[in-house]
């Protein structure tokens, strides 16, 4: 079916850029890397100006053979991690733009499956509601059983009541809707009094998020 097909659409794009977002981060520790790297050859340079110069002033030879030894060292590292920084500039342009067009195929595809989703609760509400109004107009025939006993024992009793609670009821479902048969005569069903839908809605939007919408 077609919203079985855009499902798995936008779970591969999903998980298309899942992956994409881990390369951009491993890029970036790269690219921080690198940079973590020249600034501790910087420190270093600069350790070895101050001790120059430091020397001067106190007229001495420069110990630098150790702080040459580190920066020697450093500027390999630097190397290399600037020719990985480098190359992670470049990924992640490449990273972005194809992160840019996942999050375009993925947005279309989920403007596509909420039309067809749109079309599923229209039909789906459509059916409710008739089974609805079906169970509604199964009321009047247990109605009219309880009316006709009703005046039944108003027969035997020799008393005719306008006041039965079979007519109550059909007044108040008349005048006043929906009505239960209680002990204190036709009501309101309780649940009617904290309807709530919430319930569910949370297992329609679960099944509707993994479809793949964004609810």
């Amino acid at each position: 079916m077609q919203h079985e097909k855009l499902t798995k659409q936008i779970l591969a794009c999903q998980s298309e850029i899942t992956r994409l977002e881990g390369d951009r981060e491993r890029c970036n520790a790269a690219i921080a890397d690198g940079e973590q790297h020249a600034a501790a050859l910087d420190t270093l340079r600069q350790r070895r100006v101050d001790e120059s110069a430091q020397a001067f002033v106190e007229q001495r030879k420069a110990n630098l053979v150790e702080i040459d030894k580190e920066i020697a060292a450093a500027e390999k590292v630097r190397a290399a991690s600037a020719e990985q920084a480098a190359a992670a500039r470049g990924a992640v342009n490449i990273i972005e733009q194809r992160l840019a067009d996942q999050h375009a195929e993925l947005a279309t595809a989920r403007s596509a499956l909420k039309s067809i989703v749109h079309e599923l609760i229209n039909q789906r509400a459509t059916k409710a509601r008739e089974e609805f109004n079906a169970a509604v107009d199964a009321l009047r025939d247990k109605l009219a059983e309880v009316s006709a006993l009703d005046s039944m024992a108003a027969t035997l009793r020799g008393v005719v009541s306008q006041h039965s609670a079979s007519q109550l009821m059909v007044d108040g479902l008349r005048d006043e809707g929906l009505k239960i048969f209680t002990a204190r005569g036709p009501w309101a069903p309780g649940w009617l009094h904290t309807f709530s839908a919430s319930v569910e809605y949370e297992s329609l939007a679960t099944e509707f998020r993994a479809a793949g919408l964004d609810i």
